[in-house]
């Protein structure tokens, strides 16, 4: 439950309710509240009786909205003090009211007293008399309380920012007041999951108005996971936005990543442009793009372990031994032997080998053992072989324009291509 009141004495002192002036109020407007309770400050002077009423009337018509009997007059004490009333039939109102103290008995000597402030002091509310009619007087207050119904506020939580080492921002909208409106809001966080204010939290105050909020979170501790919600609280409870998680940035990271329990790195690529360069991850079938600076970029170059690829074995083509010359058959003429041809060059062992399809034996299929394997017989590369050639799958690879091709390049080579395109862009 909650409670609007005007309890400010500021000075002041009683006004008398007898049957001249049979009533005594505060005129106010209640806006979409149940009113359940409502109470005032009274007492009596001399010996009365008589019954005392606590109403609640539109000011539009004067009729009664909610009434209770409190008692009789002559149990109420001299000098003033709280009484109350509870509703029978608690009712919502949406209107313009006063809220009353009545009483019709008694005279200007003997009478039922009720405070009131000496200055107005509550906004957009006046005091009101009644002895044929109503009469407002603002300069005075009656002091009262009643009890309403109230709403919890409504809260949302955004994901995280600026997270480093041991800070960060926080990002939370409060989307509905409540009533009455918080009283404090923020976020909470710890290391278990569902935090509440009792954990570590930020308080920010009291919020008027609905709409977005930040908190700084500090004291955090580096490479942590942390639970984080936020919150608003008024006379009603506190509420909490739903749980995010985060893990505090480490030392020389300079990126700071979302925490996913469940998601694995499916893909990495780098996206240059002129003038940026960002990395883009994806995790599962999530995705997030992170801008990487120059420096950043460098130093991750700088700092990779250089690792030397390891030359494959390659096997080397057998050639056909050369013949045994034939002994001459008696009476013949013998034939010259042909000529051997010459022995291939280096460059020549090469080409041979790309265009036989014969790469690092990793990529060989293995001989059927029982067949042998035909060996193979070399011929001189020609023009026309060489334009038809088409590379075997191992030896193909994704190059830029202009690159060489191969199936192994070192650090040292994809360093200076970064460098080079770094040349290329303006602004980085």
């Amino acid at each position: 439950m909650a409670t609007e009141e005007q309890t400010a004495l500021n000075g002041g002192g009683f006004t008398g309710i007898w049957s001249s002036y049979p009533r005594r109020g505060q005129r106010l407007t209640i806006s979409d509240r149940e009113v359940t309770k409502l109470g005032f400050f009274i007492g009596k002077v001399a010996g009365i009786s008589g019954d005392v009423d606590f109403k609640i009337r539109s000011v539009s018509d004067d009729g009664v909205l909610l009434t209770k009997l409190w008692g009789d007059a002559a149990d109420l004490p001299t000098d003033p003090a709280y009484k109350e009333v509870t509703f029978d039939s608690p009712a919502t109102i949406n209107e313009e009211v006063r809220i009353t103290v009545e009483f019709s008995g008694g005279s200007s000597g003997n009478y039922v007293k009720a405070q009131v402030s000496a200055a107005d002091v509550k906004a957009d509310e006046v005091y009101s008399l009644y002895s044929d009619s109503w009469a407002d007087d603002s300069d005075k207050d009656l002091l009262y309380i009643y009890t309403f119904t109230g709403d919890e506020p409504t809260v949302t939580t955004q994901a995280m920012t600026d997270i480093v080492t041991t800070t960060a921002t926080g990002n939370g909208n409060v989307t509905a007041l409540g009533d009455p409106s918080p009283t404090q809001h923020g976020h909470c966080w710890n290391t278990l999951g569902t935090p509440t204010i009792s954990d570590n939290k930020t308080a920010l105050g009291a919020k008027a108005t609905v709409g977005a909020f930040t908190s700084s979170l500090t004291g955090l501790t580096e490479g942590t996971k942390y639970f984080v919600r936020a919150y608003a609280t008024n006379s009603e409870g506190t509420s909490y936005g739903a749980e995010i998680a985060f893990t505090a940035g480490t030392s020389g990271s300079g990126i700071s990543f979302p925490v996913d329990d469940v998601a694995r790195v499916s893909s990495i690529r780098h996206i240059c442009t002129p003038g940026s360069c960002r990395m883009q991850i994806g995790l599962g079938d999530l995705g997030f793009d992170v801008d990487v600076a120059e420096a950043t970029v460098r130093k991750a170059l700088d700092t990779a372990k250089e690792l030397q690829p390891i030359e494959p074995v390659i096997p080397q083509p057998t050639f056909p031994p050369t013949p045994l010359p034939l002994a001459p058959t008696p009476g013949s003429v013998p034939t010259p032997p042909s000529p051997e041809p010459p022995p291939p060059t280096p460059k020549e062992k090469i080409i041979e080998r790309i265009l036989t399809g014969r790469g690092p034996t990793t990529h060989l299929p293995a001989p059927a053992p029982s067949v042998p394997s035909p060996t193979p017989v070399w011929q001189p590369p020609t023009a026309a072989r060489i334009a038809a050639y088409e590379p075997p799958s191992w030896i193909k690879k994704e190059v830029l324009p202009g690159e060489k091709v191969g199936p192994y390049m070192s650090i040292a080579e994809r360093k200076a291509q970064i460098e080079r395109l770094m040349k290329l862009m303006p602004g980085l």
